[in-house]
């Protein structure tokens, strides 16, 4: 089952015991937080979770797959995430 953003802030409001806008500020501006600084070309460590971070996908030639046409893809960055062995062991 997926959780929803609905359902964490729920939970982490249940847990906290704080309403459940304050909790809803505090993960939308913790996510803007992240946002930002992958913007800025940095990456975020979550401890116990994993790496945020970007990487450059290079350009390419591509097809459309409508027409079959060539196109031109350009290079771009693109968000990447890298999971901590903690997190792996814990969903095993």
């Amino acid at each position: 089952m997926l959780a929803s953003k609905k359902e964490i802030i729920n939970n982490v409001s249940d847990r906290l015991n704080t309403s459940k806008v304050d909790t809803l500020i505090v993960i939308d501006t913790y996510l803007d937080v992240i946002v930002e600084e992958l913007k800025k070309g940095n990456t975020v460590h979550l401890a116990n979770i994993g790496v945020f971070g970007t990487k450059i996908r290079r350009a390419r030639n591509g097809r459309n797959p409508r027409t079959g046409q060539k196109i031109k893809v350009n290079a771009k960055n693109v968000p990447v995430f890298r999971f901590s062995n903690v997190l792996k062991e814990a969903v095993q």
